[in-house]
């Protein structure tokens, strides 16, 4: 019925574990996918900020932004974006993340607040 919130350290390790898996599909995968890889990172984004909040949704952004950056990023380097395309990319990026883990919580918390008008209204 109400959805319980699993345990912070249960959430932040699903963001990790999430982030890496893309990271790994990324890599066994890239050569095939070449700019499609980002949409392996927005599925990790999502299924975090469905699964623990928008908390753990904002940890594997800044994550993937920073995974992404050192893998696949010429040069490839923490933190050195080169290129104005790139800077621009990291900018989308981060604002559909973002905007997909706000969605998502809201989602949830609309959910939750239909169940609570109905479970009230059978108490009543």
């Amino acid at each position: 019925m109400f959805k319980v919130q699993p345990p912070q350290l249960l959430r932040y390790s699903v963001s990790v574990f999430s982030v890496l898996l893309a990271l790994l599909l990324g890599l066994l995968l890239g050569s095939q996918l070449k700019q499609e890889v980002s949409l392996l990172f927005f599925a990790a984004v999502v299924f975090s900020s469905w699964y623990g909040g928008l908390a753990s949704g904002l940890v594997s952004t800044v994550l993937t932004i920073l995974v992404n950056d050192y893998f696949f990023t010429e040069p490839f380097d923490l933190l050195a974006i080169a290129s104005r395309a790139d800077r621009l990319e990291l900018i989308v990026f981060s604002s559909v993340a973002l905007l997909m883990s706000s969605l998502n919580v809201e989602q949830q918390t609309a959910r939750e607040r239909t169940e609570l008008k109905q479970v009230e209204k059978i108490l009543a």
